[in-house]
């Protein structure tokens, strides 16, 4: 049986979608600031946070950028391709801080958790709950 202490949960959120939509809170921290945001989990997505552009310029992110020829691409659902921009920064989720790839694209206006942030943990989507859990591995 799992340790609950190592476990957060989140309850699913209404966005106006056919249904509600697993999410998870994360800390992303810059310095002696941090600021907390809901992120929804996308499996469709393969990499760790994608957060708005606002979002990214407001947290003067590019101060953090890697490299341009270390970005990523993604793949719209119209199979646009795109750069993602790129910045290295810490997070934090439950009371793990660790560093962390946060994307954007201009025009972007997600908080997406994908594929390569879950894989972190043990990720538990309860639909008969309507919850989102992950634990530390």
């Amino acid at each position: 049986m799992a340790d609950k202490s190592k476990r957060s949960c989140w309850d699913y959120l209404d966005i106006g979608a056919r249904s509600e939509v697993p999410v998870i809170q994360v800390w992303i921290v810059i310095g002696n600031k941090s600021e907390k945001y809901t992120f929804i989990i996308d499996t469709g997505y393969d990499g760790y946070l994608l957060v708005p552009y606002a979002i990214y310029k407001h947290l003067e992110l590019e101060k953090y950028e890697i490299p341009k020829n270390l970005w990523s691409v993604g793949e719209t659902i119209s199979g646009e391709i795109i750069p993602l921009i790129t910045a290295t920064c810490k997070i934090k989720v439950m009371d793990l801080t660790f560093e962390c790839p946060i994307e954007t694209f201009e025009g972007s206006d997600e908080f997406l958790a994908g594929l390569s942030f879950l894989n972190k943990f043990i990720t538990i989507l309860d639909g008969k709950n309507k919850k989102c859990c992950i634990e530390k591995v």
